[in-house]
């Protein structure tokens, strides 16, 4: 929101304030008068928290809080806010916003949005393209998952599409399965069949799918490629053991071989 805001109001005022003042009264004063102001403002809504904390306290105490109630209307009714002499510039607050789970998460329209037309695209707390969130899952293509290359805007995709469209479209043939993992042969369109792992997370109800080396045969060759192991530093009656959490491996300093999988995994 600090970016989004700076940027609406760098957009909007700040260029031509900067000018005028420039050329009214000099580089001085708007060094001195104008980037003070525009770096301190109220925050209105997003104060919220720590006013909340003194409204408790009005009836018990209304003269000391009663300085505030110019700050309890701002929070009511408006987003960040610069007062100057003659003027005071307000932004509003969202005219949108969508949670689930304490993350920003709407599928079917923008997670935030202001009345300006400014939106986040967010499907449970990720930042999504826009076509992802906004269109039904039934009216998009299953194939356009090979061409996302950030895993957890690729695990959303798969997340909202379901895995059993995506694996029809793709033509999968499963070569491997061990526990959470599946290793799958899918058809790309332009005459190739890739292997890519299919993987059930263990921490939140959802399926990641990565695509994984070509020479990978097995489900140990295809985490041996994810986790950046060789098999010559493979040990399981001497490696070190390791630890995983999603694509964080913590591994012992000094270590040179090492289980084939985690000791503990999340």
């Amino acid at each position: 929101v600090r970016d989004s805001v700076g940027a609406s109001v760098g957009a909007s005022v700040g260029d031509s304030v900067r000018d005028s003042v420039g050329a009214s009264v000099g580089d001085s004063v708007r060094d001195r008068v104008l980037i003070k102001h525009l770096n301190t403002c109220g925050y209105g809504a997003h104060d919220a928290s720590w006013l909340a904390f003194y409204w408790t306290f009005r009836g018990q105490l209304p003269e000391a809080t009663a300085p505030l109630e110019g700050m309890w209307g701002l929070a009511r009714s408006t987003g960040w806010w610069w007062p100057f002499a003659n003027a005071v510039i307000f932004t509003p607050r969202p005219s949108e916003l969508h949670r689930e789970g304490g993350v920003l998460h709407r599928d079917g329209g923008p997670a935030l949005a202001y009345p300006d037309g400014f939106s986040l695209w967010r499907l449970h707390g990720v930042a999504v393209p826009e076509w992802l969130a906004a269109t039904p899952a039934d009216a998009i293509d299953p194939r356009k998952m090979v061409e996302i290359d950030n895993a957890e805007v690729r695990r959303e995709f798969v997340r909202k599409v379901g895995i059993g469209r995506i694996l029809a479209a793709l033509n999968a043939r499963i070569v491997a399965a061990e526990g959470l993992y599946e290793l799958l042969e899918l058809d790309l369109g332009d005459g190739r069949r890739r292997p890519y792992l299919r993987m059930q997370n263990p921490s939140v109800d959802a399926v990641h799918v990565e695509g994984v080396h070509p020479d990978c045969k097995t489900i140990q060759d295809a985490l041996n490629y994810r986790n950046g192991l060789a098999p010559d530093r493979i040990d399981d009656a001497r490696g070190a053991e390791w630890f995983q959490q999603g694509d964080v491996l913590l591994r012992p300093r000094g270590a040179t071989t090492f289980k084939s999988r985690p000791k503990i995994l999340t």
